[in-house]
């Protein structure tokens, strides 16, 4: 009887071994797992920290390693080269920036913009999208706007200011239409659309606190707006 019942609970007994090597393998791979993801994560802050204040022509692949606290072998196991590394943080936000400036550009107010109402309302919703771009991701608008140079996008700033003057050029062209032949000369519209990139980048360089930022974009799109109403 003895040997029947060890018979019997031998199975048991293996198939207990076999789990708990399989449930111990698997609990190996998922620390191993986030330990990854940890490291990685500190790559990327590192990162991050490094293009913002150099640039990514003068970021060095060992200085972000040293920062890390990993080998620069060890960072080429996440990483391919510099610029797969600057794309893997700056590529998700330019498809959300793309999307914002998409959502403005087709907003179409010519006729709201002696309306003071809306213009009040407009630089409301305009100002608070704006802040919390740059409350939230105002690394990666460096980036890409303003530390990009060696990358693709390091024409993607002027290709902005291109887009906002066009599209100010859109609503003069309305406003000659109606006689309002108030511009006599259209650059002016570049210089304006440039105004309004580069003081958005200075707020962003220039970051204290979410408070300051939701001050000074809220006074800076009054004033853009007010401003840009007179030529309509």
């Amino acid at each position: 009887m003895q040997e029947a019942l060890i018979i019997f609970l031998l199975p048991i007994a293996e198939y207990f071994v076999i789990f708990n090597k399989e449930y111990m393998f698997f609990i190996g791979c998922h620390e191993m797992q986030v330990l990854k993801e940890k490291i990685k994560e500190k790559i990327i802050e590192a990162a991050i920290n490094d293009f913002v204040e150099k640039g990514f022509d003068q970021a060095l692949m060992r200085t972000i390693a040293k920062n890390a606290g990993i080998s620069v072998s060890n960072l080429y196991n996440y990483f391919k080269n510099k610029k797969d590394l600057f794309y893997s943080i700056s590529d998700p936000f330019y498809y959300h920036l793309k999307n914002l400036l998409n959502h403005f550009f087709e907003h179409d107010a010519n006729e709201d913009y002696k309306n003071k109402q809306f213009l009040t309302q407009f630089a409301g919703l305009t100002a608070k999208a704006l802040g919390e771009l740059i409350k939230i991701n105002r690394n990666e608008f460096l980036l890409i706007m303003d530390r990009s140079e060696g990358t693709k996008y390091e024409k993607y700033k002027n290709r902005v200011i291109l887009i906002l003057e066009e599209h100010f050029q859109e609503h003069l062209k309305l406003a000659k239409k109606k006689k309002q032949d108030f511009v006599k000369d259209s650059f002016i519209m570049h210089i304006i659309a440039k105004n309004l990139i580069e003081s958005l980048l200075e707020i962003a360089r220039h970051y204290k606190n979410d408070e300051w930022v939701d001050y000074n974009i809220n006074t800076l799109m009054k004033y853009h707006l007010s401003g840009i109403s007179q030529f309509f």
